[in-house]
């Protein structure tokens, strides 16, 4: 599935616990989602960011996109935004974490 990204950031060696599963990868990172334990969920990518927004940091990180190779002729930073897309399936990858780890792991509520 498609999700935005938008960071510096990388996983680079998995922590040493015995229950570290990688949930799911890329060309540019090996350790976009991560299982840790029963309850514990760590993704990479960014599953809130819209089209709109990711529009915007690209502006303001246009000279960055440059310099790592991502925009490589003068037209490509209008190629990369025109190619923008919503990514309701890394959406879902949060509504997910919030039903499943969130609201489940939550105190029930004494009853009086």
């Amino acid at each position: 599935f498609q999700a935005s990204a938008g960071h510096r950031d990388a996983i680079t060696k998995l922590p040493p616990l015995e229950k570290v599963a990688v949930l799911a990868r890329n060309d540019m990172d090996a350790h976009q989602a991560l299982a840790i334990g029963g309850t514990t969920r760590s993704v990479q990518f960014h599953p809130e960011i819209k089209p709109a927004v990711m529009e915007k940091v690209a502006r303001f990180r246009e000279q960055i996109l440059r310099d790592e190779g991502f925009l490589k002729r003068e037209d490509s930073l209008a190629e990369f935004i025109s190619a923008l897309k919503d990514t309701p399936e890394a959406r879902q990858v949060l509504r997910n974490f919030v039903t499943n780890f969130v609201v489940a792991y939550q105190p029930q509520k004494a009853h009086s």
